[in-house]
């Protein structure tokens, strides 16, 4: 068995995957549209990202350096983008 250790705790990759693949660990939060939406947009996401670069996240070419960078330039695009909300309600409310 493949045991990853995940602070606090360690469990099972194996049964995680299966769990993964027969969605057992969905059941809970199928009443949540919100969660729902989420995880459709996630979904969404790495179907997106499949199509465009035709690769899975899994992928080895890229160093964890680099997935840190990607990270980062994400975050920084997030900032704008907040800082552009921030301006918007600002200008409505007259703040």
């Amino acid at each position: 068995m493949t045991f990853v250790a995940v602070a606090p705790v360690a469990f099972n990759v194996l049964e995680f995957q299966e769990e993964l693949t027969d969605r057992k660990f969905l059941r809970p939060y199928l009443n949540d549209k919100i969660v729902v939406d989420v995880l459709e947009r996630i979904k969404d996401r790495a179907d997106a990202g499949m199509s465009k670069y035709g690769v899975p996240m899994t992928r080895e070419d890229v160093d964890t350096i680099g997935w840190l960078r990607h990270a980062q330039e994400e975050a920084l695009d997030l900032a704008i983008y907040l800082e552009r909300c921030i301006r918007d309600y600002e200008k409505i409310h007259k703040l």
